[in-house]
């Protein structure tokens, strides 16, 4: 009997000793221990992610501004290797269809090419974007169960992995539950480590909206999506805010300055054949612009020769066309002062952390870009603003010419500090009311109350 126990002992350490050196033998890393996970998720611990499509040279990247880079569309060895030499995590995004039978074939071969992608990628996190499969503005409220279901399912099955894995997941930037109990966002709160607030969700084709150019992540909206979230349920320290590095040239049906000094580029709404909707047709009235492609080719736009908008938080400028001169378009985007206003908004309230739409923007290599400029805007990420919540001095010869910007900032900043402060009072006071979740929506279920789309702002 003994000798049996001996030979069945022997024989399960002999198979985990050829399991881990199959292991060994398949990591691509020149040494196996770029293969292990980096555990480092803590409650405590700030979160910057970067997020890649493989188009720009990752060692130039400034690591010790990163704790995570995830994929989208790629697999990269070497960068995962390289990700973990340099103790980050290292994951990739997948997109969570918008249709989905939890009892059918083809959600059980997605889900098993999702589990095994963590396997052989050697990932730390994987990102669900749940944004298609819930889309732009509300869920039926007979689909909660289905979508509670799929969470549940995608979720639970990266639990039980052998190699342990954080689960982030992409949502809109408001809780698309207007009118509705948000009984799933409060149940998703359980599944995922974190939340990620989708930074292109903020233009959508909802009805009831102002059809505008507008910035990619507004200030305002920005702020009510985060106390939506934690009225709902979520914890602060588990939201992360998307930060996109890129910005959008949009084309103006009609061109107009307003009354306060906000120039106001209308956008056309979607056709349903030959009737107009009272949708804003955002998706092709834009195109998008890397801010490495606006530095190179426009590099005034990033330090002088642009305008601000206060609500928004975020730059803009006016382009026409030069043989039309009625062709007029509005390119918003973001900079170092755009940056700093959502990088203390994460200090402020105490976020997780932040993502990185994309770090390929910013790491051209093969064009002749300010490396000053480059190496600022990666040192704005986290050590300026995250790691201490203070402003560190960013000097450089870039802004010698333009001290009348510097009074501009400061007074810009007096005003912004004002409306900020403002904003964040209602929120701690409304918070202290203990309404029901989402109780103001229940008024209108088109439209929240606090869009900020009122041209007359």
């Amino acid at each position: 009997m003994w000798w049996g126990v001996w030979n069945w002992l022997l024989l399960a350490s002999m198979f985990q000793v050829a399991e881990q050196q199959a292991k060994k033998l398949s990591c691509p890393c020149d040494t196996y221990e770029k293969c292990l996970p980096v555990n480092d998720w803590h409650d405590y611990d700030r979160e910057i992610f970067i997020v890649t499509e493989g188009n720009s040279d990752y060692m130039q990247w400034m690591w010790e501004s990163v704790t995570t880079v995830v994929t989208t569309g790629i697999h990269r060895t070497d960068l995962m290797c390289y990700a973990h030499a340099k103790s980050n995590k290292y994951g990739f995004i997948e997109l969570v269809p918008d249709e989905l039978n939890t009892s059918k074939a083809e959600f059980q071969n997605w889900l098993k090419n999702v589990t095994d992608k963590v396997e052989d990628y050697f990932a730390d996190v994987v990102v669900f974007d749940f944004t298609k499969l819930l889309g732009n503005c509300e869920y039926a409220e007979e689909h909660v169960e289905h979508l509670l279901t799929v969470t549940h399912t995608v979720v639970n099955s990266t639990r039980h992995l052998v190699r342990p894995v954080k689960v982030a997941c992409v949502m809109p930037w408001m809780p698309p539950c207007f009118g509705k109990e948000c009984g799933y966002i409060n149940n998703i709160n359980g599944y995922c480590d974190a939340i990620i607030l989708n930074p292109e969700s903020y233009l959508t084709y909802c009805s009831g909206l102002m059809c505008t150019a507008q910035a990619t992540v507004p200030l305002t909206k920005l702020i009510i999506g985060i106390d939506e979230y934690v009225t709902a349920g979520w914890p602060e320290k588990k939201i992360i805010m998307g930060i996109p590095w890129h910005g959008y040239k949009f084309k103006c049906k009609n061109y107009r300055e307003s009354s306060f000094g906000r120039s106001v580029c209308e956008l056309p709404k979607i056709m349903d054949g030959n009737i107009t909707t009272d949708k804003c047709d955002f998706e092709n009235s834009k195109e998008k612009m890397s801010l490495g492609t606006i530095h190179k080719q426009n590099p005034n736009w990033l330090v002088s020769d642009r305008n601000y908008d206060m609500v928004y938080n975020a730059p803009y400028h006016i382009l026409r066309n030069q043989s039309n001169n009625s062709d007029v378009y509005q390119v918003w985007f973001e900079d170092v002062e755009s940056f700093t206003a959502k990088y203390k908004i994460v200090d402020q309230f105490k976020l997780k952390g932040l993502i990185v739409y994309t770090g390929d923007d910013l790491s051209y290599t093969k064009i002749d870009i300010d490396t000053v400029f480059n190496t600022g805007m990666w040192a704005w990420m986290l050590h300026s603003v995250l790691a201490t919540g203070t402003e560190n001095e960013y000097k450089s010869n870039i802004y010698a010419n333009y001290p009348a910007k510097i009074a501009g900032i400061g007074v810009g900043m007096f005003f912004l500090g004002f409306v900020l402060s403002f904003i964040i009072a209602c929120v701690v006071f409304r918070r202290k009311k203990l309404n029901k979740p989402f109780q103001k929506d229940l008024k209108d279920t088109v439209q929240d109350e606090y869009f900020d789309e009122d041209n007359t702002l």
